[in-house]
């Protein structure tokens, strides 16, 4: 008569001494190593089924709340940039963080885990900034006696005047007189910078410089 086989053991699969897989009521994967006479215990595969709410301006810093199962231990991911602050309540099934800035448009949001990663596709719409804003910049020329101090760098910064926060992606213009300088993009700081080395001249000649933003006047700094 045939030896029986266990109960966990496949029809008509080989005989392993020492081998056998478990899921536990939280859904843990404890697996027997019959090598090492250990026990492996694999974390279950996350879920993401919500970000609420769903779009915020692209300065990032919106308050968020993603739902799911198995989320304990999470990082996130907006865009492919970190979310901050992010924590998740005790039974693994919601996190809440902050968005990160991002580039206008959706963003696929992920969560991470031990267990595996989940993913809502475009499931993050990141918006042009609607409020004010406000627009500061430096001069081309510290005039400190002595000496004059030259700066090699224009930068203007902007920044939303309801939520006080920097706005990322947005194209500031600089001018002297009827010329153009060039364009710079805002940084994660709402930062643009733009190199005068060789249009400082052009500059004093036209006793100063203008910065300018599609959302804002114009902003004329004086050398």
């Amino acid at each position: 008569m045939p030896t029986p086989r266990p109960a966990w053991q496949a029809k008509g699969g080989p005989y392993l001494k020492g081998f056998a897989v478990a899921v536990a009521p939280n859904g843990k994967l404890y697996v027997t190593n019959q090598t090492s006479d250990d026990v492996s215990v694999i974390p279950p595969f996350p879920t993401l089924t919500s970000i609420s709410p769903n779009q915020g301006p692209t300065a990032g810093g919106t308050p968020v709340t993603l739902l799911g199962t198995n989320l304990t231990g999470a990082t996130v991911t907006i865009g492919g940039n970190p979310a901050t602050g992010v924590n998740v309540n005790p039974g693994g099934t919601a996190i809440h963080a902050f968005t990160p800035p991002g580039a206008p448009g959706p963003a696929t949001v992920t969560v991470t885990t031990d267990g595996g990663c989940a993913s809502l596709v475009n499931g993050f719409t990141y918006v042009s900034p609607s409020h004010a804003t406000s627009l500061t910049a430096t001069p081309a020329l510290a005039k400190l006696f002595p000496p004059h101090v030259y700066f090699p760098f224009l930068t203007a910064t902007l920044k939303d005047l309801v939520t006080g926060l920097p706005v990322p992606g947005q194209t500031i213009t600089f001018k002297t007189g009827t010329h153009v300088l060039g364009t710079a993009i805002t940084n994660a700081q709402g930062t643009a910078k733009l190199d005068e080395t060789l249009t400082f001249p052009l500059i004093l000649a036209n006793g100063g410089y203008d910065a300018t933003f599609a959302g804002t006047g114009t902003l004329h700094l004086t050398p």
